[in-house]
């Protein structure tokens, strides 16, 4: 009788063991599967390429490619109910000129804003809505002899639904800048707002006005600020009339040479009472990808119609004027993951069933033969 109980045990402990087997093969598959799915982003490389986010759009905006050699990438990190995360990355050479501003839209951008999502926008100046935006980032991975800033730009309009119409005003706000850059034109004042000094910069560009905030003290971290502080400072001391319309509010990097990358690890612009990030929309179809552009781009200046440079007296720096961003286009976005993880990421459901049941089943067999040997023993 001990024997029997003792044959019956062991076949119970060999079951087991068998499925604790099973199950310890099977975990770390399932497990890479997972991981393979969350490393899954999407990337915007071309000129005009656009990723959605929510109320939000990434935008690959690659005006001045033609002047140099490199790139700039931006990617989508993720969102939550009232921000988003993303990130961009570049490694330009060429000449001194801007190549390159990769940034996330609210609003208008050389074509007239998408109505998918509230975005507060178009907002007259004279409604007095706040405009408030936060923005943390850092700044890594700087190579050697690397210009940029990081900015917030601003377009004004006479009308509230421009299309492709060239904006009336530009605002920029400069947080950070790198390698003895200035703006477009020349300082007029210096200001106290949200905290912190700003040098007001102005002068014109392809046919409009730019006011250009730099930071006093630049920060590598990010700011909060209230765009409407600046936008009325300028109504109530530079002749900017309050029948104009904000049409659209960009945050980026604006990049001369070099390389680097700027991590957003928390962003989000709030226009009047249109708060937080809208829900992501569920795909109802594939994307289609589009053959061809049927917008036409903004050319830029030519050597007729270019503007004067700036040049700062003490250093002879040269800041050149930024041609007119060109119309945003929409192609589909690729995915940014290996074959093998998106075989993983979208299979693993067949290897949770199909793996480990044949396991199973040879080991409840194998257990059943034991125990009936074991009976008739």
């Amino acid at each position: 009788m001990f024997k029997k109980l003792q044959r019956f045990t062991s076949g119970r402990v060999w079951f087991m063991l068998l499925m604790l087997l099973s199950y310890v093969c099977i975990m770390p598959l399932l497990l890479q599967s997972q991981v393979a799915r969350a490393d899954q982003t999407t990337q915007a490389c071309a000129n005009g390429q656009q990723i959605s986010m929510g109320k939000y759009y990434l935008l690959s905006n690659l005006w001045g490619a033609n002047t140099g050699t490199g790139e700039q990438c931006i990617w989508d990190v993720g969102s939550n109910s009232s921000s988003i995360e993303w990130s961009t990355k570049w490694n330009w050479s060429g000449q001194f000129q801007v190549k390159s501003y990769d940034s996330v839209v609210l609003g208008w951008h050389w074509q007239k804003q998408t109505t998918s999502y509230l975005t507060g926008l178009p907002l007259q100046l004279s409604s007095n809505q706040p405009v408030q935006t936060i923005w943390s980032y850092t700044i890594n991975q700087i190579g050697p002899n690397t210009t940029f800033n990081i900015a917030y730009d601003l377009w004004l309009h006479t009308i509230p639904n421009p299309t492709s119409n060239a904006p009336s005003d530009e605002v920029m706000l400069w947080l950070d800048e790198q390698g003895g850059i200035h703006p477009v034109g020349s300082p007029v004042a210096t200001v106290n707002l949200d905290g912190t000094s700003w040098t007001l910069w102005e002068g014109s560009r392809s046919g409009w006005k730019v006011h250009t905030f730099v930071r006093s003290t630049t920060t590598t971290t990010g700011q909060s600020v209230n765009l409407d502080d600046f936008l009325h400072y300028l109504v109530a001391n530079r002749g900017l009339s309050s029948d104009k319309y904000l049409t659209g509010v960009e945050a980026g990097s604006e990049v001369w040479l070099g390389s680097a990358e700027l991590d957003t690890s928390s962003y989000s612009t709030d226009v009047g009472s249109v708060v937080g990030v809208s829900p992501l929309p569920t795909p109802t179809s594939p994307p289609v990808v589009v053959p061809s552009p049927t917008l036409t781009p903004t050319p830029l200046p030519t050597s007729a119609s270019t503007p004067t440079l700036d040049v700062t007296p003490s250093t002879g720096e040269i800041s050149p004027p930024k041609a007119p961003s060109r119309p945003a286009l929409t192609p589909t976005p690729a995915k940014v993951a290996s074959p093998a993880m998106k075989s993983a990421g979208n299979n693993w459901y067949v290897v949770f069933f199909f793996v480990p049941v044949p396991i199973l089943v040879a080991a409840y067999i194998t257990w059943r033969r034991h125990s009936r040997a074991t009976r008739h023993w």
